[in-house]
């Protein structure tokens, strides 16, 4: 697979497969419609998007979705634009809590937020 560096996935895909993205550290912009309604286990598994928006439409993520398999400074920002999907084992394994922000909007529900 060749370095992506931006994605705009078409709106008539409905699922993110496992693996589709994994280990593509040059991507940098990944534009999920509302018409994905699941993200595959470890679908962008060490890639380097740094800002994820999940549209409302998303209703499961998969294991290791997001993750990294060393320390992960590129993701930055998580923006769940509905309420909770249902989640798999560690959906952002090695992704540094002190670096990246989850934003969740104030009527969503299913989250546990303190």
């Amino acid at each position: 697979m060749h370095d992506i560096q931006k994605l705009e996935v078409g709106s008539n895909v409905t699922s993110i497969g496992v693996s589709a993205l994994s280990g593509q550290s040059y991507l940098v912009h990944v534009d999920l419609p509302d018409s994905v309604s699941s993200i595959g286990a470890s679908a962008f598994i060490d890639a380097g998007v740094p800002n994820v928006n999940i549209p409302n439409s998303v209703t499961s993520i998969g294991d290791y979705a997001f993750a990294c398999t060393t320390s992960n400074d590129y993701l930055k920002k998580v923006v769940f634009d509905g309420d909770a999907p249902a989640t798999g084992l560690s959906i952002f394994s090695n992704v540094d809590p002190l670096s990246a922000e989850v934003y969740v909007h104030i009527s969503a529900s299913g989250f546990d937020v303190d």
